[in-house]
């Protein structure tokens, strides 16, 4: 890779691990902040601050937990993950992989897949988010990749790229059986009645 491109795709992943941070750091902080608001709301429900404390714990908790540090964190995650393909997806292991590097990254592919569907099934809306990410770029951009060098099921020709794109296929499977699972594409706080 030119020198240029290398270092462009550096502050590409520095950026989008930043991101990444910021998301992660918000999520800590409001979901911290909000259980301090929610005692004090709850020591006596019938002040006059109760009101406008459970009203600032709903805020943290839709607003800053669920949506913006969500969100953030996300995407934060998913750019990270296109810098790491986009660096990697010229790369060929130069000797033949065996059965156990094979299993290996059959093994991280599913729990990579695991960590995407687990996530969507915790976001607002985070099943729609998955379900787009897996068609646009899971199968568009990368299975497509694969599909062109004839290298989808030739496990270990293409590691980065197929590890991602197997995961989001085993990925797309765990979050379909959810939404049959719930009817709908409720998260897991909206499928339970709204309880955490």
């Amino acid at each position: 890779m030119p020198r240029r491109n290398a270092a462009w795709l550096w502050m590409a992943w520095a950026l989008a691990a930043a991101v990444y941070q910021q998301g992660a750091g918000l999520h800590s902080g409001a979901n911290m902040f909000k259980h301090v608001v929610e005692d004090a709301a709850m020591l006596d429900p019938d002040a006059p601050d109760a009101v406008l404390l459970r009203d600032g714990y709903a805020w943290m908790r839709t607003t800053w937990e669920h949506y913006v540090a969500h969100y953030l964190y996300a995407a934060g995650a998913v750019l990270v993950s296109f810098t790491h393909a986009y660096a990697y997806r010229d790369y060929q292991p130069t000797r033949p992989v065996g059965a156990a590097q094979k299993a290996l990254l059959l093994c991280a592919a599913v729990l990579y897949a695991l960590v995407i569907a687990s996530v969507a099934v915790e976001f607002p809306k985070g099943t729609v988010v998955a379900l787009l990410l897996i068609v646009i770029y899971g199968w568009a951009v990368l299975g497509t990749f694969l599909v062109r060098r004839k290298q989808v099921l030739s496990i270990g020709t293409r590691p980065v790229i197929q590890y991602f794109f197997y995961s989001y296929c085993v990925a797309f499977i765990i979050v379909l059986g959810w939404m049959i699972h719930v009817k709908g594409i409720s998260n897991r706080v909206e499928s339970s009645g709204g309880h955490d």
